[in-house]
């Protein structure tokens, strides 16, 4: 049981950072949150935090619309369990950045599905993991060989077309030469029996 000396003294003692508050606006008082002014900045991601509260949810709400636990939501956003607990039940207190983060992970999931919470979870959780940069560009660089390999295929494929092309084409020149050789000698021989039968 505290004894009225020890009461008085607290008293004393939460009097004395109070006054120091007021004279040194900042520092926290036993009573309330500390006195401090906001800048235009601070007002300004405090609007916006309202707004992306109203359009992605509250944060429990968002917990069960990715139905994770605390502690992997926590995970997901790199932060101690405690705060994001703190922050649930103190109102959605969460501080801006973090609000614009789940804003961001919300917007990349519904573009792009396999980019999910477990993607995002694994490669937290392995200390051994790829640099997400390393990754994307050894992809991009492995759809870029996919691709110039299919083109070179492509450009193959048309170079066979065209050499066919080009021996149906001297076939059919060929032919022609041939039936017109052909058409020639008959023609001078029809002429050559009609000379000869004919007179």
């Amino acid at each position: 049981m505290i004894s009225q000396a020890e009461s008085m003294q607290d008293i004393e003692v939460g009097l004395e950072s109070f006054r120091d508050a007021e004279i040194n606006v900042g520092s926290p008082t036993p009573f309330s949150t500390p006195l401090t002014a906001k800048s235009s900045l601070r007002l300004k991601y405090e609007a916006e935090v309202m707004v992306l509260r109203r359009k992605i949810g509250g944060l429990e709400e968002i917990r069960a619309r990715l139905g994770l636990s605390s502690r992997k939501m926590a995970q997901l956003l790199m932060v101690d369990p405690s705060a994001w607990t703190r922050w649930v039940q103190g109102g959605d207190s969460a501080p801006p950045h973090i609000w614009r983060a789940l804003a961001w992970y919300l917007a990349l999931e519904e573009k792009y599905p396999g980019l999910d919470h477990q993607f995002w979870l694994s490669s937290v959780s392995r200390p051994q993991s790829e640099d997400l940069a390393l990754a994307a560009q050894r992809s991009l660089r492995n759809e870029a060989q996919s691709l110039r390999e299919e083109l070179h295929s492509q450009l193959q494929k048309f170079n066979v077309e065209q050499l066919r092309v080009r021996e149906l084409e001297r076939r059919r020149s060929l032919r022609n030469m041939i039936l017109g050789s052909i058409g020639g000698i008959l023609l001078f021989m029809a002429g050559h029996l009609l000379a000869k039968f004919g007179a």
